[in-house]
């Protein structure tokens, strides 16, 4: 389905498994369509396989955990952190987004043209 693109199934040791996602519940919830299947395309965002990229991740992960349960300072500290997150699922960056969007219109192709 993915033809010169490397599939990784589990079996690297930089892979996790995600449980509970979306592609899983649809999956189990259209049972009744006899062909399907699911699939999750990410693109990296901090580069979090680096050693400074996961400290990155964490440091923004913690920020936000704190925020949520126990409030900010202030409103800056509030923006300044909600900003950090949504760094880290949606960089602002347009040249990222662009070549997220074109990555992904490439492999649905992909999908569409060898599935």
């Amino acid at each position: 389905v993915f033809p010169g693109t490397a599939v990784d199934y589990g079996s690297s040791k930089d892979f996790y498994e995600i449980h509970g996602g979306l592609v899983e519940y649809f999956y189990h919830t259209m049972q009744a369509i006899p062909k399907r299947t699911g699939i999750v395309l990410e693109f990296g965002t901090l580069n979090s396989q680096t050693t400074l990229g996961s400290l990155d991740s964490v440091y923004r992960m913690s920020r936000e955990n704190q925020g949520f349960h126990f409030g900010f300072t202030n409103e800056t500290s509030k923006k300044e952190n909600q900003e950090l997150f949504r760094e880290m699922f949606y960089p602002s960056d347009m040249g990222w987004r662009k070549k997220a969007l074109d990555d992904g219109k490439a492999r649905l192709n992909d999908v569409l043209k060898n599935f």
